[in-house]
Formats: C-alpha cells, sequence, structure tokens
C-alpha cells in the first residue's frame, strides 16, 4: 500500500489507525503509514480477544511466556519509511511504549508510560508536544498484557515444524502470529489485506531499553 492510500484509510477511521505509529502502523505518527497491525487504538480494559479454543489456550501459554520479558522490540520498513516500537513491560503487561518513524530524512518519536499522556518530538524539533487524550496519535494501550493491545479474535492454531501459526483479528485485519515451539514467543507477525501484505519483526528484549524522557518540553 502507497503512503497516500494508507493515509486516506487511516484518516477515515481514526479509532482503529491511531497515526500514533504505535499501531506501527499508526500512520507515521505524523504521517508514514503503517506497523503494528496493531494499527488500532485499543482503549485500556478493552474486552479480551475471543475466538477458537486452542488458539485462545495457545495465546494464554504465550501470556505466560512472556512474564518474565523485560520489554518486546517490533520493527518494520515499508519502502522508505520504517517503524521501530518498543514495549516496556511488567509481568507481561505493557507499563511504557515508544514508537520512532523515520521517512525521507524525518523522525518523529512518540513515547507514553502507564498513567500518564503521551508525548510526541516532531522531526526537525528537540522539544515534547503533550497530546491531549482524544489526539488521533495518543497512545491508549498501556495497561494490557502483550499482544492483547489491538487483538480481537484468534482462530485454530497450526503447527509447524518450529511452533505454530496464529491467525488472528486485529481491529478487523487479518494476521498471523508466528510462535517459536521453544520459547513460545512471537517471532513475527504476517500482516495481510487487499491492500498490502508485510512482514512485523518482534524481539525479545533484555534488558528493556531506557526510552525518551521528554524533559524538554515546548
Amino acid at each position: 500500500m502507497r503512503a497516500s492510500a494508507a493515509k486516506r484509510r487511516c484518516s477515515s477511521r481514526r479509532a482503529s489507525c491511531r497515526t500514533k505509529v504505535r499501531c506501527v502502523m499508526r500512520v507515521g505518527f505524523a504521517g508514514a503509514a503503517a506497523l503494528v497491525a496493531f494499527c488500532a487504538a485499543a482503549a485500556a480494559g478493552a474486552a479480551p480477544p475471543t475466538g477458537d479454543p486452542k488458539g485462545l489456550a495457545l495465546l494464554e501459554r504465550v501470556h505466560r511466556a512472556y512474564r518474565t520479558v523485560p520489554a518486546v522490540g517490533i520493527s518494520l520498513r515499508l519502502g522508505a519509511a520504517s517503524f521501530d516500537y518498543k514495549l516496556v513491560l511488567r509481568s507481561g503487561i505493557g507499563v511504557a511504549e515508544q514508537v520512532v518513524v523515520r521517512q525521507g530524512g524525518r523522525t518523529t518519536t512518540l513515547v507514553a508510560r502507564r498513567g500518564g499522556p503521551t508525548w510526541v518530538r516532531d522531526s526537525g524539533r528537540s522539544c515534547w508536544r503533550r497530546l491531549a487524550a482524544s489526539d488521533s496519535q495518543a497512545i491508549h494501550d498501556l495497561g494490557q498484557r502483550f499482544p492483547d493491545q489491538l487483538l480481537t479474535r484468534v482462530k485454530a492454531p497450526r503447527r509447524t515444524p518450529t511452533g505454530w501459526r496464529l491467525p488472528v483479528s486485529i481491529s478487523g485485519e487479518n494476521a498471523v502470529f508466528v510462535i517459536d515451539r521453544k520459547s513460545l514467543l512471537i517471532r513475527s507477525i504476517v500482516v495481510t489485506n487487499p491492500q498490502m501484505s508485510y512482514v512485523e519483526h518482534v524481539s525479545a528484549l533484555r534488558p528493556a531499553p531506557r526510552l525518551a524522557f521528554p524533559t524538554r518540553r515546548c
């Protein structure tokens, strides 16, 4: 999908494509389009995912595996745009989040901590702006278990030589979690839709990275 098409698509459904780059698909948080199929703004306290019993059982095993993981990183490159998403975990629950979008020499960074506001550092600026909770780029999915942030439904898993492929629905988008057999951690997220398909690379981060802090505010 070209950036212009993605922008139109996201602008037409603000709640599902929060430019907040968290979406890593989040429309370039300020303007690119795309990241984690995770591209929909999930509100804290959202209903847990539903679906196939075997898929939900596997998802619960994944939840348990992430209880000892300090943080998760998700990266994606689409054409000239790259997205870098980091989620700090505490007992498997997201407590801080940062998304960095780079495109055409421009870099936009968003960061939020559980219980606090979202801050954005626009490209070319050295100060941080506080976003209103109603802003389309605001981060609202902290306080949930990974990877439930935008997950709405799971289907029956399929065994592979290296683990499982778990088909899921992420705010209406079809995706597949590629799960490692030994660790039960997600290695990648394969996203497919009529406009495009892409792979988000997922990694466990040890130790947890130090996220940006909005020391100088606009």
